[in-house]
């Protein structure tokens, strides 16, 4: 690593603990100077001082990069355990950022920048989303957690471990494939479900629509259908949805084949634009099914209607 690429990913690690820093900083921006554990400035050093302990690993060994880390750990963990006994403030959020905004700053240099960036941001956006997310969680039903739990357990444990190949003699049937359209399909059903909940119901349908045509219509298609056929008084509601789910999609098919091929432009221009303005013009019944007071979902929609099949 030369002294340029070393100074560029120090800068790196500063921004991160500066970016950490100034959130940290606003939250507690009404307390007195002097009564903060750690606030812009500390996190900032917190991040340079990881890329520094990663670069002299670098030249010597990375035990230094541990016992620095080690020694960081337990001098924020007193300080905030001293702040803690005398406020009685028991959240551990900040102690966390800062081992974290250290980790990233020896990270910014051992390590891939976009990544060490990412992880930063992300990090604040937690940070700055404390009160959306605390009142998120009081608002959740035990029927939207065990919804939330299974879309979990699909994505993350049995996805895994599912063969991504084809099992029958035609070389048709791939359980990975065929489990991945399946949580596609639970994702836009409950994205529908919250996007419902949030909006409202036409309101909510048409969101969900335009999001599911941009992913897969076919599985929008196949969830607003079921969906209608449980609740039959919002059936014209749920075809209009599906109508806006193709439109979406065919939009969607004319703006990648255009990016991928410039001259494909002109040629699909006409087919693509008479297809999608059919979708875009549906039947009477659906139209009053979206726009007018008229078909309704039900008032006390659960996760599961959206997001069991």
């Amino acid at each position: 690593m030369d002294q340029f690429e070393l100074l560029t990913r120090l800068a790196v690690a500063l921004a991160v603990g500066l970016m950490v820093g100034l959130e940290r900083g606003w939250q507690t921006r009404d307390d007195e100077p002097g009564k903060r554990v750690a606030g812009v400035r500390t996190f900032a050093i917190s991040g340079l001082l990881g890329g520094i302990a990663a670069a002299v690993a670098i030249k010597t060994d990375a035990v230094v990069l541990g016992l620095m880390f080690l020694g960081f750990a337990a001098a924020l963990t007193t300080f905030y355990w001293l702040d803690a006994t005398a406020t009685k403030n028991l959240s551990v959020t900040s102690l966390i950022a800062g081992l974290l905004t250290f980790a990233l700053g020896a990270y910014a240099v051992l390590g891939d920048l976009p990544v060490a960036v990412a992880a930063a941001v992300a990090m604040t956006l937690l940070l700055l989303l404390r009160e959306p997310l605390h009142r998120w969680v009081m608002s959740l039903k035990w029927e939207e957690i065990r919804a939330i739990l299974i879309l979990l357990a699909m994505t993350f444990l049995l996805l895994p471990i599912l063969p991504n190949r084809t099992i029958d003699p035609w070389g048709a049937l791939n359980p990975y494939e065929i489990w991945l359209f399946a949580i596609l399909i639970a994702v836009i059903s409950f994205a529908g479900y919250a996007a419902v909940r949030v909006f409202g119901d036409r309101l909510g349908v048409i969101a969900a629509a335009f999001a599911g045509g941009l992913a897969s219509s076919t599985a929008t298609t196949l969830t607003l259908a079921r969906l209608g056929g449980q609740q039959k008084g919002s059936a014209r509601l749920l075809a209009g949805g599906i109508l806006i789910a193709g439109m979406v999609m065919i939009i969607r098919v004319g703006v990648l084949a255009t990016l991928l091929n410039p001259q494909l432009l002109l040629p699909l221009a006409a087919p693509l634009g008479a297809a999608a303005l059919v979708f875009a013009s549906p039947p009477p019944f659906c139209c009053s099914a979206i726009l007018p007071a008229r078909g309704s979902i039900s008032s006390s929609p659960t996760p599961c209607n959206w997001a069991s099949h």
